[in-house]
């Protein structure tokens, strides 16, 4: 099994709840996808699998971990002053990546989580007891849960610049999903 930066179980329980009957595959596959494709763009491949590196085989830090890396996987409380005696002491609260990650599988789940794949096709689960919502609210949930996720990874973005685990290169920007209107008309 790969190491990720949070197994399925705590994604069942951090950020929005999942259903205790989804499929733990299918939360790897999201949880890998969510890594690959929001993470480590932004956190840069070095930091993403020093990261990876720094966890045991259950999943958790290591005990020799730098305190950093614990602020920013699991959240806590920080002082701009801690890492930059130049700075005033301005004290955050960050929720932590995986809890961005949970939002960013959530997310995931919601807009695929009743498709099965099958050798008939791709089909939508279905039993007496449940009905299905409806494609707008689906993608209104979706759209949502993507939000808070990036508003949390950008919280863990800040922290990794103010504490020095990565380092600003210039104005360069990485965009990740969504679209920008260069122009109207």
């Amino acid at each position: 099994m790969r190491k990720q930066l949070i197994t399925a179980e705590k994604i069942k329980t951090l950020g929005r709840p999942i259903g205790k009957m989804v499929a733990e595959n299918k939360l790897d596959a999201y949880i890998n996808e969510a890594e690959k494709l929001h993470v480590k763009p932004l956190l840069g491949d070095n930091l993403y699998l020093f990261l990876l590196e720094s966890l045991d085989d259950t999943g958790e830090l290591k005990e020799e971990t730098d305190d950093r890396l614990k602020i920013l996987l699991d959240g806590g409380i920080y002082n701009d002053a801690d890492y930059d005696s130049s700075k005033a002491d301005n004290r955050h609260q960050l929720e932590g990546l995986r809890v961005a990650l949970s939002y960013f599988v959530y997310a995931e789940n919601t807009m695929s989580g009743d498709f099965e794949s099958t050798r008939f096709g791709t089909v939508t689960t279905n039993n007496n007891y449940s009905t299905h919502i409806s494609r707008n609210y689906r993608s209104d949930l979706y759209n949502n849960a993507i939000d808070k996720a990036k508003a949390f990874m950008d919280e863990c973005l800040t922290f990794c610049k103010v504490s020095g685990l990565i380092k600003e290169q210039g104005k360069s920007k990485v965009n990740i999903g969504g679209c920008t209107i260069r122009k109207i008309g």
